[in-house]
């Protein structure tokens, strides 16, 4: 368990999902280990609160998409986990077996449920999260009659807001369809990165570049570092990951970050209307005049993703 707690409230939480947790490892008579994070397994854009990895038998509780959720529906998570982990137990799912991937349905999967092969079905309609759905709340239940926890203090919630998906395809869609899918050209947004952000990374191209210099030094040709190429195996692989990150960095500070939360467009019709010789398609001459002639423009045009608030129902995995 690798969390470090920033308050009260997160300290009851953790006390009360391991309590939780021997308490059910008792019950249904398994031996699974318990991993709480704050970020999940997956990357910082994963949309998960909750997973069971069978291949280390851990029950792992992510905190990120849990912010703004009450003490019980984070029990229930972890019961939803733990059905995850009986079906292993009984055979009834085999964690080697699983593949996933994302299609126009969504992300889907497949696998071997109790002996029979389920290729490719959508998330929600998978026999293993059908049934792990159906036993989650019986599991918290389980513990809620315990008297290991107080009624009272189910209803306190994790600090934090809640998770918000955009809807990216949803939003573009929506300005295709106004102006047409063939008139319209979408162009990334980009935001400055703040005094603090790049003070931070100042100081992590300083520590890399101490490094560099101790393990035999680099020089900056280019508009870019370079090292003192070293025979020692070991010494050129640190060389190379250093440099790479220094690099990088000083890349970030130069340019600015992208924008996530949306995006800018521009028409042809606005290009057209200034041609004598219009564009008939979105080529790479009518980028270039986007770029070079109406950048305030498409600064102007900038359309805000539409979001979703995630449920816990979105969020268990």
């Amino acid at each position: 368990m690798s969390i470090i707690p920033r308050n009260k409230t997160e300290i009851m939480f953790i006390d009360t999902i391991k309590k939780a947790h021997e308490f059910l490892n008792d019950k249904l008579n398994l031996d699974t280990k318990l991993d709480i994070e704050r970020v999940c397994y997956w990357g910082k854009d994963a949309f998960h609160s909750g997973c069971y990895y069978g291949g280390n038998n851990a029950v792992v509780i992510n905190f990120r998409n849990l912010y703004g959720f009450s003490l019980k529906t984070v029990l229930t998570v972890l019961g939803h986990e733990f059905r995850h982990a009986y079906q292993q137990d009984k055979g009834w799912i085999i964690d080697d077996g699983f593949k996933s991937k994302n299609s126009s349905k969504g992300h889907i999967e497949s696998g071997t449920w109790k002996g029979n092969y389920i290729k490719w079905v959508e998330y929600k309609k998978l026999p293993w999260e059908i049934d792990a759905r159906k036993f989650e709340e019986k599991y918290a239940e389980y513990f809620f009659k315990s008297n290991l926890i107080k009624k009272k203090d189910l209803k306190i919630k994790l600090d934090g807001d809640k998770t918000f998906k955009p809807l990216i395809d949803e939003t573009e869609e929506e300005i295709n369809n106004k102006f047409g899918q063939e008139n319209v050209q979408f162009f990334t947004h980009y935001l400055d990165y703040s005094k603090s952000e790049k003070d931070v990374m100042k100081k992590d191209i300083k520590s890399s570049m101490d490094i560099l210099k101790s393990l035999g030094g680099y020089e900056y040709k280019n508009g870019r570092y370079l090292f003192k190429w070293n025979k020692n195996k070991d010494i050129h692989i640190k060389q190379t990951k250093l440099i790479e990150k220094v690099n990088n960095l000083e890349n970030k500070i130069i340019n600015k970050k992208v924008d996530k939360k949306g995006f800018c467009y521009l028409t042809l019709n606005q290009i057209n209307k200034n041609l004598k010789k219009p564009f008939k398609t979105w080529s790479k001459k009518a980028v270039e005049l986007a770029f070079s002639d109406y950048a305030d423009l498409i600064k102007k045009q900038y359309v805000a993703y539409k979001t979703k608030e995630l449920t816990i129902r979105d969020l268990t995995s």
